[in-house]
């Protein structure tokens, strides 16, 4: 049963999951066509550093909405959008958000490959979040142990920051030498 769209209306209580819900049936009720995505967030990293977990996900499973408007499909992620920082996590993707797709057909099929795992071999073990994956095998002894790594790579905000910093600090030595030689 998906998270509830009501209960979070009516409590002001959920999670990212429910609070998207809600997000896409207002939408949807406002006549803004509107889709629930489910998927990982990523962790903020430092540029090559690695992060790493067993039975889990180095990322946290989350749920965030794309509404279509007249440029498109834009993120919108209702949840993480706090009452200092709203508009950032509206209209603009950070990057940080990798999708498995719409919600309804992963959870459709993880179900179908569930129920084949079951019935023709022994499941040996399962996860449906946020690493999603099924594994069955005949013999008794079988073992599986997931583990997943994160890479953060260099990306363009690290670049601009950067540039940035060496552009104010030469304007400011300009600045500073023409004071100095008045």
């Amino acid at each position: 049963m998906p998270p509830s769209a009501v209960t979070a209306l009516q409590s002001g209580i959920g999670g990212c999951a429910e609070f998207a819900n809600l997000t896409t049936a207002l939408s949807r009720a406002a006549g803004i066509p509107a889709v629930t995505i489910s998927g990982l967030a990523m962790p903020e990293l430092l540029p090559f550093t690695k992060k790493s977990a067993t039975w889990s996900h180095p990322v946290g499973a989350h749920a965030w909405v794309e509404l279509y408007t007249d440029t498109g499909w834009i993120m919108a992620d209702p949840s993480w959008a706090g009452r200092y920082r709203q508009p950032a996590y509206y209209g603009r993707n950070d990057g940080k958000h990798l999708s498995f797709g719409p919600d309804i057909q992963e959870q459709e099929v993880y179900s179908r490959i569930l129920d084949l795992a079951k019935q023709h071999g022994t499941l040996v073990a399962a996860m449906s979040a946020p690493n999603k994956f099924i594994a069955t095998a005949s013999p008794q002894d079988a073992q599986v142990t997931p583990k997943v790594t994160i890479t953060k790579g260099l990306d363009s905000r690290h670049i601009a920051s950067a540039a940035s910093l060496i552009l104010g600090s030469f304007l400011a030595w300009i600045v500073l030498t023409s004071i100095a030689k008045q």
